[in-house]
């Protein structure tokens, strides 16, 4: 996992508050702002994990004492310089500065990998080349699978990116990995001998897109070239302020990271899974960094960007074109970089001759979601009895008023441990809105007006999409106020559930 901190892109370094520079307590106020976010992030961090923070000169000294604090000098990894201007400024009172500071610093130093940018073939390594000619490899049991932990890929040729493979058996795996030998029909580098020394030393893989690669072996990370403490073509404002203008054309905002200073980060951190998570995110430049990234070495990335709502000034260019938070104006960013992004991919495959589709093997995903922290969305119970009325009130319409369906399905998914980023299937039962996660772990129903043929679609569903073996881990969801405090129909559908092997019900 990689974390990265950028403490100056909307200004948090010093005005989260009414933090001056005239404040007898502007450096406390600074650190107090900061220490609860470190010591969250080194939390989330794997015990493989690196967090970028960057810095200019003003709190870099300050900055590095709390990190030593929380992280352990021990963990300390580097202070990188980044050149972030191709011009120092004729304004300069005494030395024109071009230069910020990145502090690295790993979870747990001694599992940290050689930070390097050699490219995807560092970190993974190809066993099938274009130039080479089709030919057939036994795979056996055991080989990784990164599609998910368990099912099966059924036999055929799948095309990805300018090449195809070909799997001449259904693949079963479990847990992660093949259950089953399979043959593979493929323009393959690597000979059957060093294609089971790979699965016996859980290298090879099956990617995401169905194709294939394997990880580097421990005498080979050795021989991955660091990267330099001076990072001079990594990007620089003005590359950032050409980005943002390439989008919106216009700026929108002052100072902004270039995707390449970001990719490089990221890359340097030598998975092609990891999960990055941008403390400040600005203008959402990390996200751009890592669908674009993730586009040219069929990575799976994913990252998570966290933005206080902070409001753009009155008169800005922001504001004027409808921008009044900077989270709005991140959000349109991914949107369009994304949109960008499939256009590139898409324009670079005719080129290659080859069919681009928005469907598998071949789409990327430029999906994001996005959550506001909020109180509960059910009105918990008021035992005053001052307020009797009006809590027996509360407690038959126990939804808030101001909140919307979606809006309690997601703390549904919280209260059952449910990751938000789970693929929610609807399915329309009797008119009904139903939704469907985990193949069928999980069905929620916050429909009102409920009949008994909504049970019944249910448990059909249930059978319909759950694979052999998960009979009864099925739990379903309902509003209460959905049955209309008809008892009736409450009691018909736990029956009606029952008989269709679904005893967990619960309602909000």
């Amino acid at each position: 996992m990689c974390i990265r901190i950028n403490l100056e892109l909307t200004g948090q370094d010093k005005k989260l508050s009414t933090n001056t520079e005239s404040d007898g307590r502007y450096h406390s106020n600074w650190l107090n702002m900061m220490y609860p976010r470190l010591k969250l992030a080194r939390n989330l961090l794997t015990d493989d994990g690196v967090i970028f923070i960057s810095i200019d000169d003003n709190e870099v000294a300050n900055l590095r004492k709390i990190c030593d604090e929380i992280f352990g000098e021990e963990n300390f990894v580097d202070c990188l310089k980044w050149k972030r201007k191709k011009q120092p400024s004729f304004l300069a009172k005494h030395t024109a500065q071009v230069m910020e500071y990145i502090l690295v610093y790993g979870k747990n130093a001694h599992f940290l990998e050689k930070l390097s940018i050699e490219g995807t073939s560092d970190s993974t390594k190809k066993v099938v080349n274009l130039t080479n000619q089709y030919s057939e490899r036994i795979f056996p049991k055991g080989v990784l699978v990164k599609i998910g932990e368990e099912g099966v890929l059924p036999k055929g040729k799948y095309l990805i990116k300018s090449m195809s493979i070909e799997y001449m058996d259904d693949v079963a795996y479990r847990n992660g990995k093949t259950i089953n030998e399979v043959r593979v029909n493929a323009q393959f580098s690597v000979s059957q001998e060093k294609i089971n020394e790979y699965v016996l030393n859980e290298l090879l893989f099956i990617t995401a897109n169905k194709g294939l690669r394997r990880d580097v072996g421990q005498d080979e990370i050795g021989k991955r070239k660091s990267i330099t403490d001076l990072l001079l073509d990594w990007g620089d404002n003005q590359d950032s302020d050409n980005e943002i203008k390439s989008l919106f054309n216009k700026s929108y905002f002052d100072y902004t990271k270039p995707t390449k200073l970001l990719s490089n980060l990221v890359k340097s951190n030598f998975t092609e899974a990891s999960i990055i998570l941008d403390f400040f995110s600005g203008s959402a430049t990390t996200a751009h960094a890592v669908m674009q990234l993730n586009a040219e070495d069929g990575g799976n990335r994913k990252y998570i960007c966290v933005q206080l709502p902070e409001v753009t000034p009155e008169e800005s260019e922001a504001r004027k074109a409808g921008y009044t938070t900077i989270p709005e104006i991140a959000k349109e960013r991914i949107r369009r970089a994304g949109k960008k992004i499939l256009e590139e991919q898409k324009a670079k495959a005719e080129k290659e001759g080859n069919l681009f589709t928005e469907e598998e093997p071949n789409k990327l995903d430029t999906g994001f979601k996005v959550f506001k922290l909020d109180s509960s969305n059910i009105n918990a119970w008021d035992s005053d009895p001052d307020n009797l009325e009006t809590a027996l009130n509360k407690s038959l319409f126990n939804i808030k008023e101001d909140r919307s369906e979606d809006d309690l399905l997601y703390e549904i998914l919280i209260k059952y441990g449910i990751e938000l980023t789970e693929k929610i299937k609807r399915h329309t039962i009797d008119g009904k809105t139903v939704y469907e996660m985990g193949a069928g772990s999980l069905i929620v129903c916050l429909a009102d007006s409920l009949s008994t043929a909504v049970a019944d679609g249910i448990g059909k569903l249930y059978k319909e999409v759950s694979p052999e073996g998960i009979d009864g881990n099925c739990r379903v969801v309902f509003k209460e106020a959905g049955f209309n405090g008809s008892d009736e129909v409450k009691t018909n559908t736990l029956l009606i559930l029952k008989q269709h092997g679904i005893t967990n019900v619960a309602s909000v």
